[in-house]
């Protein structure tokens, strides 16, 4: 019996590591493709979606420190994609944005993200059926880990991840 569990175990992470890297691939690739990291591309993705956002949230977002993000919005403002603002309520905290360079090249990917085999899959699925596959998957992540990283998800659902619970 314990050899079967270690053999479904081998089983699930080798697809989830399959279609792990698949993706990853494919967001690398995207990313190269309009000269950025994937790193710098996924944090163009949270400040497009979220105008403003502050340094340490996109930092829990991004799931990074802040040092690093820190040096990933110099590179991206060197590039002219961001700029950065002091907040007016605390002087302390830093805001990120989306130069007029950065949004079109937010679209551009936007467009481009769109061939991907990903969306194509999504346009088979109604959002029932969507919903249903991140539940699932979350509730796999939860009955392996229970109760890590529980903020993580509220964020994947739109909720405030700075709600303590």
């Amino acid at each position: 019996m314990e050899r079967d569990k270690a053999l479904y175990l081998h089983r699930v992470f080798n697809i989830y590591r399959a279609f792990s890297k698949r993706v990853m691939d494919e967001h690398d690739n995207l990313a190269t493709e309009f000269g950025l990291t994937s790193t710098q591309f996924h944090l163009l993705y949270h400040i497009y979606v979220n105008q403003g956002m502050s340094l340490s949230e996109l930092s829990w977002k991004l799931r990074l420190d802040n040092s690093v993000v820190t040096g990933l919005i110099k590179r991206l403002e060197a590039k002219k994609l961001l700029r950065t603002e002091t907040s007016l309520e605390d002087r302390r905290v830093s805001l990120v944005f989306l130069t007029e360079e950065g949004i079109e090249l937010r679209q551009e990917t936007e467009k481009r993200m769109q061939e991907s085999p990903f969306f194509s899959f999504l346009d088979n699925q109604n959002p029932v059926e969507q919903e249903r596959l991140l539940n699932e998957l979350i509730e796999l992540y939860q009955r392996i880990w229970p109760g890590k990283d529980y903020r993580f998800f509220a964020y994947i659902f739109n909720s405030d991840p700075w709600e303590k619970g």
